[in-house]
């Protein structure tokens, strides 16, 4: 059953990148469609989380391989989009990944042992996303940059202006 659950959850995400370009929509594809189905199948995923993963012999399991094969979906984006220079080159592909999906479980967890009802998978969605692509630092302002950089060159022309 949780085999057939994993094979189905692996095509349906590869379909659903089919024609999505962008680093940014890609991920949000990924991480949606993660989000959805621990609201879809809530208790495949306890089982998946609660009794299959601690088994002694996971690591060496169908299961582990399926695990393996999804997670490589996300990977495969991620390296794609450094390739394309939408995420900077150096940055591990595999952090991004592990980082991605460390969000994804916990958030699962809260899905799995709290009402449903008040998580806004959208908001998640969009958190995950935006910390995943922007940090946690604020960007610093730009404009203060560039007047410094505008105010140099004007000294600049002002002094050659006057030799």
């Amino acid at each position: 059953v949780v085999s057939g659950f994993y094979k189905k959850l692996i095509e349906s995400t590869e379909n659903s990148l089919q024609g999505i370009k962008g680093i940014e929509n890609q991920l949000r594809v990924l991480i949606t469609r993660h989000i959805q189905t621990f609201f879809e199948d809530t208790g495949l995923c306890r089982l998946l989380l609660q009794e299959v993963r601690p088994l002694n012999n996971y690591p060496h399991s169908e299961m582990h391989q399926l695990t393996r094969q999804y997670s490589e979906i996300l990977l495969k984006v991620i390296e794609e989009g450094i390739s394309l220079g939408e995420i900077r080159k150096n940055i591990s592909a595999k952090t991004v990944r592990d980082m991605i999906f460390g969000s994804l479980e916990h958030a699962g967890w809260n899905i799995l042992s709290t009402n449903k009802a008040n998580i806004d998978f959208e908001k998640l969605t969009h958190e995950i996303l935006s910390i995943t692509l922007n940090g946690l630092v604020p960007p610093k302002p730009q404009t203060d940059d560039f007047k410094h950089q505008l105010s140099r060159l004007e000294k600049l022309v002002t002094r050659l202006e006057s030799t």
